[in-house]
């Protein structure tokens, strides 16, 4: 099957009311289960992390406190729109393509690794592919050109899990500003071929797998946003690092 025009079935959904109230029902459903505890194990949303603050997390080594205001303001944000988005789009594209079924925040794995897989659609016995749609939320205010390769990979690494020869990454981007004359643009979607990022879904999942091991594995090139995220005060290019803090058995 091609790439889905997600926001036509989104919209679809807001036009007709008896759609909406099915895409009400399935956000209900899916709502349920979104901020349950998730098992501490190495996931498909690993993609692009350090390594070493994986394996921190993995083997309870976080020794910084989780920033709340950025978990209900950003994460818990994210997750709600993700499922809202998922929950439109399911309803009005089975109602556009009433030979289609759509899935939406179900569990998935491969070779492995567990994910949460945002929306699978099964067109029915006529076309036998699925596709493959992964939502994301940015809150940045600058112009949005692509989505960054770890939520490709991320998307990808689902994809393989299904057996889809294709995927979309669909960002939603509620701060986005007018700019130079330019309407804001709040939405985003790009498709890919699940071939085409095989090869860098096996690269990165074999990175990640040395955050398993008991040894600490050495920490990646330093970058600003999952540097200042991460709670692993002990690792040296974290921003809020303190070497009094260092447990002396630890060696970077």
């Amino acid at each position: 099957m091609s790439a889905p025009n997600v926001w036509q079935a989104v919209e679809y959904a807001y036009a007709h009311e008896e759609v909406l109230a099915d895409a009400q029902r399935r956000f209900a459903l899916a709502a349920q289960h979104l901020f349950e505890p998730h098992a501490v194990e190495l996931s498909a949303s690993s993609a692009g992390k350090c390594v070493l603050d994986v394996w921190a997390y993995l083997h309870d080594r976080y020794d910084l406190p989780e920033n709340r205001e950025t978990e209900l303001a950003k994460m818990d944000g994210g997750t709600l729109y993700g499922a809202r988005i998922a929950a439109l789009f399911a309803a009005g594209y089975e109602k556009i393509h009433p030979w289609a079924t759509v899935e939406i925040e179900t569990q998935v794995e491969h070779e492995g690794i567990p994910g949460h897989l945002d929306i699978v659609i099964r067109p029915g016995e006529a076309i036998a592919d699925v596709w493959i749609v992964e939502v994301k939320t940015t809150f940045s205010t600058f112009p949005f050109a692509d989505p960054p390769d770890y939520h490709v990979i991320q998307a990808a690494k689902y994809a393989l899990a299904e057996g889809a020869p294709g995927f979309s990454v669909f960002t939603l981007l509620p701060a986005a500003q007018r700019r130079k004359g330019e309407p804001a643009r709040f939405h985003h979607q790009a498709d890919f071929a699940t071939a085409d990022w095989q090869g860098r879904v096996a690269r990165e999942y074999e990175r990640l797998e040395k955050a398993r091991f008991d040894t600490p594995p050495l920490a990646d090139p330093q970058e600003a946003w999952r540097c200042t995220y991460c709670r692993f005060g002990a690792c040296p290019q974290n921003p809020r690092h303190d070497p009094l803090a260092l447990e002396e058995e630890f060696v970077l």
